[in-house]
């Protein structure tokens, strides 16, 4: 899906082909999210500005398939682009954010199911 953003545009990914290379790293800033927010500490502080920016950073590397802007698609290169294509890249790929975690949950399968007998063993 291309998107425009300031100064040029994005072409993004379908969340389920982004390759596992891209995605590991977002799940585990995620992880590692978890204990940044989990803290006691209402206030915005260094260590949390500095984490949503490199978690920002791996999203959209890993969201974005290809761009317009003549430098590579890289966490550096997001870093190169001027603070409104930034921003605009950001807001196009936050909402994907859980469509990039792995679901850990358990799926229960219908065929592995069994029932319990009314057979007693008296």
């Amino acid at each position: 899906m291309k998107v425009e953003v300031f100064n040029g545009w994005i072409e993004l990914r379908d969340p389920e082909l982004v390759p596992e290379r891209l995605r590991r790293p977002v799940f585990n800033m995620s992880v590692k999210g978890a204990g940044i927010m989990s803290g006691d500490n209402d206030q915005v502080n260094t260590e949390a500005i500095n984490f949503f920016s490199d978690f920002n950073d791996l999203l959209a590397v890993a969201m974005i398939e290809s761009w317009s802007f003549n430098i590579p698609l890289s966490v550096d290169g997001m870093l190169d682009l001027p603070g409104k294509t930034y921003d605009d890249i950001r807001e196009a790929v936050t909402p994907f954010v859980s469509d990039l975690i792995p679901d850990f949950g358990v799926d229960v399968d219908p065929k592995a199911i069994t029932e319990t007998s009314n057979v007693s063993d008296g």
